[in-house]
C-alpha cells in the first residue's frame, strides 16, 4: 500500500471516530493495512478491530 493511500485511510477513521461521518468507507482490513504501512509495531493492534459500520 503506497503512504498517500494509507494517510487517506487515516484521515477518514479520524472523521469517523469525531462523529463527522456515519459510514465507514473503508474495510477492516484495508485500514489494518495502512496501520501496517503508517504506525509502529505497538500501536498496530489497536487498528486491527475496525469494522465499517453503516446507518
Amino acid at each position: 500500500m503506497r503512504v498517500r493511500i494509507a494517510l487517506k485511510i487515516f484521515k477518514a477513521v479520524g472523521e469517523y471516530s469525531g462523529w463527522e461521518r456515519f459510514d465507514m468507507p473503508y474495510t477492516g482490513k484495508q485500514i489494518y493495512a495502512a496501520a501496517k504501512r503508517l504506525l509502529p509495531v505497538q500501536w498496530r493492534k489497536g487498528y486491527k478491530g475496525w469494522h465499517r459500520v453503516t446507518k
